[in-house]
């Protein structure tokens, strides 16, 4: 029995049948389920397990990350102090969780609101990427919670939201690809019409495509070599242009139709929700549309596709928003279309790693109360 995949389904049953009074904590509480009691995980997981370990037996803090991402270390060596490892786990992802339930809570309401929690539990990554890159993860629910502290923090603490952003770089280098998000969320929460002078038109749909096919052409074409060349010069001690390893860019260009097509078709639904937005949530439609085009020009490129982890968070809110206006524009029947789209495409593409046991898959899974 695959663990993951039958608590998955388990929660697509019970989202359905809550659809009309459904909570976000109750998707999530699956998550946590998932995430806070893992064990067993291959990969990242068990390279940090060790660590802490070493840290709560050693007065020495020796960390590979320590002088450019220490947060995670000295947090590691905090809990290490009276804390087993699997309790840290757990007490970090109840706090990552209970950012997503907030931010699913306050920014995707409508009856669509259940596919937030569906999505993040298959989409690749999303959960099961955040449960072997532990730091990673932790930045992105950290630069998460600077969002939702942006507007409750306006007139009292206007730092925190800035503290906490700093804080997940400090966990995680590559959390600086949101930031340019969040600064444009700050003036969305301080200017009513910010941004709905941009993309109003019925032809912006048609220019994003566009854009995203333009992209798609020169990834095939031309990036390749630009790529190659960025990667003999950078500098791998930085998270972020670490990730362009010559390495790792060796016959990584193919990719398959599935994902071009998918992504084209999620990019046209939301630059066309985009009108219906309001200033909020046209900075998430951005995040959500730069990811798309991520998703297609970083596949197969290495840790690359790691970059738009901070951005497909945002889809949690974006999407039941594109599904309820679906809803009042043509009805249910386009609806149930897109729903089936997502979860598809995000099983599809999850179902492998979920149930397969080699080469640091999750088909090891199981919990931390098992023998």
């Amino acid at each position: 029995m695959n663990i993951i995949l039958v608590t998955g389904i388990l929660l697509i049953i019970v989202s359905l049948a809550t659809e009309k009074k459904y909570k976000s904590y109750i998707g999530f509480a699956f998550v946590f389920l998932i995430m806070g009691f893992q064990s067993g995980v291959e990969g990242d997981f068990m390279g940090y397990m060790q660590e802490y370990y070493g840290l709560s037996v050693s007065e020495v803090v020796d960390s590979r990350t320590i002088e450019d991402e220490p947060v995670f270390p000295y947090l590691m060596k905090f809990f290490g102090y009276f804390a087993p490892d699997w309790m840290f786990i757990l007490l970090m992802s109840l706090f990552e969780c209970f950012v997503l339930e907030r931010f699913v809570s306050r920014y995707a309401n409508g009856p669509y609101q259940f596919i937030a929690a569906i999505l993040f539990f298959f989409t690749f990554n999303m959960m099961l990427l955040q449960m072997k890159a532990l730091r990673q993860g932790l930045a992105i629910e950290l630069m998460l919670a600077a969002f939702l502290l942006m507007e409750r923090r306006r007139k009292k603490f206007p730092w925190v939201p800035a503290l906490l952003a700093v804080v997940a770089y400090f966990t995680h280098n590559s959390s600086l690809v949101a930031a340019p998000f969040l600064i444009l969320f700050y003036f969305a929460t301080r200017k009513e019409h910010f941004l709905t002078k941009t993309g109003n038109g019925d032809l912006f749909p048609v220019i994003m495509v566009a854009v995203y096919l333009f992209v798609y052409f020169i990834k095939t074409t031309l990036l390749y070599d630009y790529l190659i060349n960025l990667a003999l010069l950078s500098d791998e001690t930085n998270r972020l242009i670490g990730y362009f390893s010559e390495k790792e860019l060796e016959n990584v260009f193919d990719i398959s139709w599935l994902i071009v097509l998918y992504n084209a078709i999620i990019m046209f639904l939301v630059a066309w929700y985009y009108r219906f937005a309001d200033s909020r949530m046209r900075v998430f439609c951005w995040a959500s549309m730069i990811a798309a085009i991520g998703d297609m020009l970083f596949f197969g490129i290495g840790s690359l596709p790691r970059i738009i982890m901070y951005l497909v968070v945002f889809n949690l809110a974006v999407y039941p928003a594109v599904a309820l206006q679906l809803s009042k524009k043509f009805g249910k029947i386009w609806v149930i279309a897109f729903l089936v789209l997502l979860v598809g495409y995000a099983v599809k593409t999850s179902l492998p790693w979920m149930v397969g046991v080699d080469e640091g898959r999750f088909g090891t899974f199981r919990f931390i109360f098992m023998p």
